[in-house]
């Protein structure tokens, strides 16, 4: 798992509301750090560390999963 890309991936997904992609991209990256995984660079911000990313990033799995649910599909 390239958590960066998956990162990459949800934030594009989001834009262009592609729910498949987001939802898929949200799943895996939620996954991998529930398995002890590192985050993914979330902001360019040096000064932040893993424990931002990695709330920043399930805050960010949180809400997608969400949106995904409301939009029709299941999450």
């Amino acid at each position: 798992m390239d958590p960066q890309t998956a990162w990459t991936n949800l934030l594009d997904a989001y834009v262009a509301t592609d729910w498949d992609a987001a939802l898929e991209a949200a799943e895996a990256l939620r996954m991998w750090i529930d398995r002890g995984g590192f985050p993914p660079t979330t902001c360019t911000d040096r000064t932040m560390n893993a424990g931002w990313h990695r709330a920043i990033t399930l805050a960010a799995c949180r809400f997608i999963i969400r949106e995904a649910q409301i939009n029709g599909l299941n999450g």
